[in-house]
């Protein structure tokens, strides 16, 4: 999955949750727990995380 140069934090959440539901497509009779990605998505700045350098993850 590719993002937009612009893309914005709730832009990068949905690419995440679409990504997500691919893989329960992909591994079925697999149980995949988002909840808690659901739960706190919403208030994580995907953006800045996406953009800050790997070394400061």
């Amino acid at each position: 999955m590719t993002l937009p140069q612009d893309a914005s934090s709730s832009d990068i959440f949905a690419t995440i949750e679409r990504y997500i539901a691919a893989c329960r497509t992909e591994l079925k009779g697999r149980f995949v727990d988002d909840s808690e990605l659901r739960t706190l998505g919403p208030f994580i700045d995907w953006k800045a995380l996406y953009e800050s350098p790997v070394g400061d993850r």
